[in-house]
């Protein structure tokens, strides 16, 4: 079974900044959640996030989505500037601009 969640759903499940960082680092993958985390290497990066995460999609494949929009927010919140995050996210330095007059 593949599940398609999205951004608000994991921010959810995990809180923003666990949630943001995970898109940040696996974004368009797909990943197979255990329904136990331990030892596994979600566990590694979620702390004990990865038990609400498998609680909710343990055993399942889901596809994490790319999210660079809400990232790119997060990651000015963070201190980075318009063309550290166009560079990160490989979009141009206007788009990100947009985002954060837009936000």
């Amino acid at each position: 079974m593949s599940a398609d969640t999205t951004t608000t759903e994991l921010i959810r499940i995990l809180g923003r900044d666990a949630a943001l960082g995970l898109l940040a680092r696996h974004g368009g993958s797909t990943i197979h959640v255990p329904r136990d985390p331990t030892g596994h290497w979600l566990a590694d990066e979620l702390g004990d996030g990865a038990v609400k995460f498998a609680w909710e999609w343990g055993g399942e494949q889901i596809y994490l989505p790319i999210a660079r929009r809400e990232i790119g927010l997060w990651l000015h919140e963070g201190g980075a500037s318009a063309g550290e995050i166009a560079q990160r996210l490989r979009i141009s330095r206007r788009t990100v601009q947009r985002w954060l007059v837009q936000s």
